[in-house]
């Protein structure tokens, strides 16, 4: 009795151990899995900006000046759709999540307050918060230096007559470096940023999403109304910031950034990025989002749909300096955690969309930029634009439930461009930002990340991306330039065999109408109207009139020639290698050897690039300059 006991409980132990094994192999597989899934995803992310960046750059100026009015048409709404519609439209579909069920609790949570010239909203402020019946000693106001004492001393007296924890800074911190000074002295599990002029008294503070194990919790904040046209703009644009990039992207807990107004944090997470979070204003919530999703441990950054009002710029100028010199310097502060967010397996990919949208918003800004000047003096292409804006915008305005004026969306465009301008700015600004901050020694705090690296990194991209905007804007011009001049070329061989045929009453309109509206892709088409044309031409018996035509037709052949070397030395970077008589040389050979028939003096047209002479036949034009000159 007692040996089958034993046998049997061997049996048990031996059946237990093979589910045992198998139960960690089905992990291991569903983990490998997920793993595989999540790095296919980022590839495919990092490739798609790859695709638009080269798309962008060494594609879009030929499509951009195509003389096909529907590839033309393509290449500017690509324009436009990668400019601000793309994520757009990818989240229009999605629903919002709602929590429910939701508490707050104020023992555990810390308020920090950092401070700058704030003496005359700090009082509204504090008031705010202690509606949230939060004890006075868990409210932090950081201090930071003025450049008048008084001004700093005058907050410091304002905050300590309150009763709360005052910290002075003695050197100009700025907000984000101020709380990584101050993190360390906060004992409660969860902690709240406010700016110094953002009002919370009407707000819920959910602290129970971070009991569930959320990493933090981003709010639907929003500028005090007050009815002015710069007002009306900022909140049609907070608006759409708050529902569709945020309260959409909540169910995934993919929230991209966390306000700098106000945002809820697990402390453990704010204590670690002490020495992660490079302490530069500019974007300084970005950035802390960012760390919170590549290396917290929590399940991820929710919306909430509490309102908070904040005191936005009332002032344009004011305006440009908030997106100018601290907003838009966010993404070469976090140009390489973009690029980790991306890659990493964490993230949703929503999130990791968001981040290559911005990159490629980055990336692309200068020569962005450079194109409007190509746009304004292009009526078909602003007017495509615009209208395509428009649409965009109503598409967001009815998915906001039309909160907004109904002619918002028909200004907005105007708004989107200065934004961008202040985009395209804050490309040299942040080098000014650097410059203080290296000044300061700030770098030093911040040991548990290669900031160095990734500057360097950054700057060798900024270098790299500013020279290419440039040449290729400039491709544009010449472009333009030497397109023009071939197509005047081409129409002059057109007209003066039209006048050669006419001279002998040949009815000759239809084989040219079909190479005058030819815009010299169809190559078949091209083929057959030659044909016919020289038939036309063959018939003319006329001496004299045959030979007019003739030296017309070669000087429209010599536009042609010097278009296509032109375009071929330049794409070769080869302008400087060839004198004016050598280039000269070789496009009297290419008439002479190419483009005119020996026996009928007509063109010969070879379909291949954008004028239709291949490769090879420019090469042996170049290289009979070559041969002259070692003969």
């Amino acid at each position: 009795m007692m040996s089958s006991t034993k046998q049997s409980s061997e049996n048990h132990g031996t059946k237990a151990s093979q589910s045992s094994f198998i139960g960690l192999v089905s992990e291991f597989l569903k983990s490998s899995t997920k793993k595989v899934i999540a790095y296919g995803i980022s590839f495919l992310v990092l490739a798609y900006l790859v695709v638009l960046l080269y798309a962008f750059f060494f594609r879009g100026i030929e499509w951009l000046f195509a003389d096909s009015f529907i590839i033309s048409t393509l290449s500017v709404l690509f324009l436009a759709l990668t400019a601000d519609s793309f994520l757009l439209l990818l989240r229009l579909p999605r629903k919002p999540a709602i929590h429910e069920n939701v508490s707050f609790d104020p023992s555990k949570v810390t308020v920090l307050i950092p401070t700058y010239k704030s003496a005359g909203v700090i009082s509204k402020t504090i008031d705010n918060v202690l509606v949230h019946n939060i004890p006075r000693d868990q409210i932090f106001i950081i201090s930071d230096k003025t450049p008048k004492p008084e001004q700093q001393e005058a907050v410091i007296d304002i905050a300590q007559s309150y009763g709360v924890r005052v910290f002075k800074n003695k050197v100009n911190m700025n907000k984000a470096m101020g709380i990584n000074m101050v993190i360390k002295h906060v004992e409660t599990p969860y902690t709240i940023i406010l700016d110094d002029d953002t009002f919370i008294g009407k707000t819920f503070l959910p602290t129970s999403l971070l009991d569930e194990g959320y990493s933090a919790v981003a709010f639907d904040v929003m500028p005090s109304p007050t009815g002015s046209l710069i007002n009306i703009f900022q909140v049609f644009e907070y608006r759409k910031s708050m529902y569709l990039a945020k309260c959409l992207q909540s169910s995934v807990a993919a929230i991209g950034n966390v306000s700098g107004a106000l945002g809820l944090y697990q402390t453990k997470d704010l204590v670690y990025q002490a020495t992660r979070h490079s302490g530069q204003p500019g974007g300084e919530d970005i950035q802390r989002t960012m760390l919170v999703h590549l290396e917290a441990r929590g399940k991820g950054v929710v919306y909430m749909d509490s309102t908070v009002l904040t005191d936005a710029p009332e002032e344009w100028y004011t305006l440009y300096r908030q997106r100018a010199t601290r907003w838009n310097a966010a993404w070469h502060e976090t140009f390489v955690l973009a690029l980790r967010t991306i890659i990493s397996p964490k993230t949703h990919y929503l999130l990791k969309l968001e981040r290559a949208y911005n990159l490629f918003i980055f990336l692309t800004e200068p020569l962005r930029m450079l194109l409007w000047v190509y746009v304004i003096f292009h009526l078909q292409a602003l007017l495509i634009l615009y209208i395509f804006f428009v649409g965009m915008g109503y598409l967001a305005w009815f998915k906001l439930g039309k909160k907004d004026p109904w002619w918002i969306p028909f200004a907005f465009p105007f708004y989107a461009k200065f934004n961008a301008f202040c985009r395209f700015v804050a490309h040299f600004y942040w080098f000014k930002l650097k410059s203080y901050y290296f000044k300061q020694r700030f770098y030093r705090l911040i040991n548990s990340r290669k900031l160095m690296l990734e500057y360097i990194a950054t700057m060798i991209v900024i270098v790299l991306v500013w020279p290419v905007s440039i040449y290729q804007f400039a491709q544009l011009g010449k472009t333009q330039d030497l397109y023009v001049q071939a197509k005047s070329g081409v129409s002059a061989i057109i007209n003066t065999i039209s006048a050669a045929s006419a001279q002998r009453d040949v009815d000759t309109g239809a084989q040219l109408e079909i190479i005058g509206d030819s815009n010299f892709h169809d190559a078949e088409t091209i083929e057959q109207s030659r044909d016919e044309v020289l038939v036309t031409v063959d018939s003319t018996n006329d001496r004299d009139v045959h030979y007019a035509a003739r030296v017309h037709q070669n000087e429209g052949l010599t536009h042609v020639a010097r278009s296509v070397i032109q375009k071929h030395l330049s794409a070769n970077h080869l302008s400087q290698a060839y004198s004016f008589d050598e280039i000269v040389y070789a496009e009297d050979w290419l008439v002479k050897n190419i483009l005119v028939d020996k026996n009928n003096a007509a063109v010969t047209v070879y379909a291949n690039d954008i004028f239709y002479i291949s490769e090879d036949e420019v090469q042996s034009s170049l290289l009979a300059v070559h041969e002259k000159k070692y003969r």
